[in-house]
């Protein structure tokens, strides 16, 4: 039993960091599309911006559900130290 709770905090803090990896990738995104450039040869890609702000979005909800699935195994790990002492 505890081998499954071990698992599913491990893969809650496996979702954080894909979580937080990918608000990096999207927060940069992001400000290259809204920072001006110095090189005037760039041209802005205007799918760019759009895409960034949907995986920014889907990369809060995974975190959240992430956060959800540690605190879980968390208090399921209390639950049976409180069963088994």
């Amino acid at each position: 039993m505890s081998m499954n709770i071990n698992s599913a905090f491990s893969s809650g803090v496996l979702g954080l960091q894909k979580a937080t990896s990918q608000l990096d990738v999207s927060a940069s995104q992001i400000a290259q599309q809204t920072l001006p450039s110095s090189d005037q040869d760039v041209v802005s890609q205007p799918d760019v911006l759009p895409d960034a702000l949907i995986q920014l979005k889907m990369a809060e909800i995974q975190g959240k559900a992430s956060v959800e699935v540690i605190t879980r195994s968390d208090q399921m790990i209390g639950s049976l130290l409180d069963i088994h002492v």
